[in-house]
């Protein structure tokens, strides 16, 4: 970071977004390294998918519409309160990964920042990877963000209501375990009373 804090231009970043909750946690990772730099510039990039046609069952919706309300829509994720970050939005139509990787160019950026769910197998030859596209071509090093997996313990073993009410009555203690579980020897039971965070950030690539 002390690298940012001596840079003559700001830093800057460009944030694919999709409306995702993912989208969303790249943004939040975004503003984060903003405030380690004396200033940046974060760009939050929506492309509208191309083309938008019409179907039997349905009318092909007006693209300057579509524009219109993700434009709206883009501008509601612009953090209210980020001194020294300046935001800047762009929706236009077009493939998301082209669409990012220009406006990446045109700006000059440092890092990108992107969300994934990390599809696998055939679901990942069937539809692709956005992310993994930009990572290929991209001018900068590269952010993923993307679902943390849960470990076999948090898939397979339910939480104790009882632990759940020795945690709730703990006055904010952690770890704290219903009678029975707290005195077992074996391996620790695991649950949490609050549902597990749910995102983590993925892979970096990094380009000098």
């Amino acid at each position: 970071m002390s690298a940012m804090l001596r840079r003559t231009r700001p830093f800057t970043m460009v944030v694919g977004v999709d409306f995702s909750e993912l989208s969303e946690r790249a943004i939040a990772s975004a503003v984060t390294f903003a405030h380690a730099a004396t200033e940046a510039d974060i760009h939050l990039v929506h492309a509208v998918p191309l083309p938008i046609v019409a179907s039997e069952l349905a009318v092909a919706p007006d693209l300057e519409a579509v524009i219109a309300a993700a434009r709206e829509r883009i501008a509601r994720l612009v953090p209210q309160e980020s001194p020294g970050v300046r935001f800047v939005t762009h929706v236009t139509a077009g493939v998301p990964q082209d669409v990012v990787d220009g406006i990446a160019r045109s700006c000059g950026a440092d890092l990108i920042l992107v969300g994934t769910h990390g599809r696998r197998g055939f679901k990942r030859a069937l539809l692709g990877s956005v992310a993994e596209h930009i990572t290929r071509n991209a001018p900068c090093s590269v952010l993923t963000v993307r679902p943390r997996e849960r470990t076999a313990e948090e898939q397979i073993e339910p939480p104790c209501a009882d632990c759940e009410k020795a945690a709730a009555g703990s006055a904010g203690k952690e770890h704290s375990r219903c009678a029975r579980h707290s005195s077992h020897r074996g391996r620790a039971h695991t649950y949490s009373s609050e549902p597990p965070e749910n995102v983590g950030l993925g892979s970096m690539s990094f380009r000098f």
